[in-house]
């Protein structure tokens, strides 16, 4: 349809195109019109933030309830758990490093931190044998370590609601 045939004018509330109609409204009205509206509110959410759009959990979300007592409880035990873990690799990894650099024994900070990294490593002591003394209590008390805090978080995981 070629521009000419469809005119309007300002003062006109009709329309010239014979098609429509309704009349055509001034650029006040619509204003008007525009400002009367209420504005457009946001969706109610359907679904948690995180997850699937079905409200189901995924396994890489982190944020888990814990409203109730037996929640807390497990969270307070889950964080125990992986705490003692980490302080037991902490403990086996001080104790490897004081026996690299060949710490003095008789000094009792350093003789406790090996006693205890010793009773630690009790299940882990022979995992390797080597004629050097030292090498066999490195690499094994790195085992032990490294087991503690895998074994750690996976206690952690399941024990956490």
């Amino acid at each position: 349809m070629p521009d000419n045939a469809r005119s309007t004018t300002a003062d006109s509330n009709v329309s010239a195109d014979p098609t429509t109609a309704e009349p055509a409204t001034a650029p006040d009205e619509a204003a008007r019109e525009a400002s009367a509206a209420p504005p457009p509110s946001a969706p109610p959410p359907s679904a948690p933030s995180s997850g699937r759009a079905d409200g189901r959990r995924t396994p890489g979300d982190r944020k888990r309830p814990t409203g109730s007592l037996v929640g807390k409880a497990r969270e307070v035990v889950a964080t125990v758990v992986f705490a003692v873990a980490v302080l037991a690799a902490l403990v086996m990894a001080l104790g490897a490093i004081l026996t690299a650099l060949g710490a003095n024994q008789d000094n009792e900070i350093v003789a406790g931190v090996l006693g205890l990294a010793s009773w630690l490593d009790g299940p882990f002591a022979d995992v390797f044998t080597f004629a050097d003394a030292m090498k066999q209590t490195l690499v094994n008390w790195g085992i032990a370590a490294a087991v503690y805090l895998v074994a750690g978080r996976v206690v952690e995981r399941v024990v956490r609601p």
